[in-house]
């Protein structure tokens, strides 16, 4: 078996579930704990782009306003769409970048 990522090339197919779980949790213990491994640069990208987002939430209350005065039918009907897919698609969509990992790592 060769070893890719941390996680060992499955070539059977009751072998694919446990080489599932170890490539996403090793990508996932590796996206968490890179802080650790960040340089001056990329921390002050990091502290850029938290100051923009306080910066931008200072204005969330004028935009709720404005928008909650401006309701159409229409735009009622399309983020009651949209806001399913940050709920109900969270899972899915995690589980499909698991998945591509796998089949990726497997050529």
């Amino acid at each position: 078996m060769v070893e890719l990522n941390g996680a060992p090339k499955s070539t059977k197919p009751d072998q694919v579930a446990p080489c599932a779980v170890k490539l996403c949790l090793g990508r996932n213990t590796q996206l968490l704990s890179s802080p650790a491994r960040w340089d001056a640069s990329d921390w002050e990208t990091a502290g850029s782009l938290g100051a923009a987002i306080a910066g931008t939430a200072t204005f969330d209350r004028n935009i709720h306003n404005w928008s909650q005065d401006h309701r159409t039918q229409g735009r009622d009907h399309f983020f009651k769409t949209e806001q399913r897919f940050g709920a109900e698609w969270s899972f899915a969509v995690t589980v499909g970048d698991c998945a591509l990992a796998i089949l990726c790592s497997q050529r």
